[in-house]
């Protein structure tokens, strides 16, 4: 049997691309919201608690920053296809006029794919894609929507949130970012802690260097 997620992709890839969004690997479509900055959007599926075959369906959807993102992953040290990494991502639901997960959620299955396929294709492009160009074009709206969001964790994170401070802020206000992330680690030695901390070490030292 074909499960939830599966139904939910077939049925929204041609839902998406009639309104100009590329389908990707991994359930994830992407479309250009201004020059260097792309929307990705990713399918979540949760099929516990469901009859075989449909699943409880959202996007997450997301902004990636490309001068932002080209930083992070030379600080890095790693690569991330363009349709993978992202600056700024939340659910759909908080996207919509209501500001509520559930407006974004549908239950799929082979009997009503289409229709629910349809629904939040229109969602995205009169409710969602306006409010992506208004972010892209404000660089402190963005910065903090993205200091807010689980793009902000880890050193990527720490990295991503410092640099868009110091292009919005300045390197001091960014600096004095990272400092409070070095704060928040306390005492820990776990590994995780230290990518932290040499993260922050390589942001300080190109902040420096600016």
């Amino acid at each position: 049997m074909t499960s939830g997620r599966e139904t939910a992709e077939v049925a929204l890839k041609p839902a998406l691309a009639a309104r100009g969004w590329n389908p990707r690997a991994s359930g994830r479509f992407t479309k250009e919201i201004r020059p260097g900055i792309t929307a990705v959007i990713a399918v979540s599926a949760a099929c516990k608690h469901h009859a075989p075959g449909s699943a409880s369906v959202t996007m997450m959807v997301g902004l990636r920053d490309d001068a932002t993102e080209e930083i992070v992953e030379r600080l890095s040290g790693s690569w991330t296809p363009r349709y993978m990494g992202r600056t700024w991502v939340t659910p759909l639901g908080y996207l919509l006029s209501e500001h509520d997960y559930l407006d974004g959620e549908r239950v799929f299955n082979e009997g009503n794919a289409v229709t629910h396929a349809e629904e939040l294709a229109d969602l995205l492009v009169h409710q969602v894609e306006p409010r992506l160009r208004r972010i892209a074009d404000d660089a402190s709206e963005f910065t903090a929507l993205a200091e807010r969001s689980t793009c902000s964790m880890g050193p990527d994170g720490l990295c991503r949130i410092a640099t868009m401070l110091a292009r919005t802020q300045g390197p001091e206000v960014a600096s004095t970012y990272v400092a409070d992330r070095l704060t928040s680690l306390g005492q820990r030695t776990d590994p995780a802690a230290d990518l932290e901390r040499g993260m922050a070490a390589r942001v300080m030292a190109a902040l420096t260097a600016e």
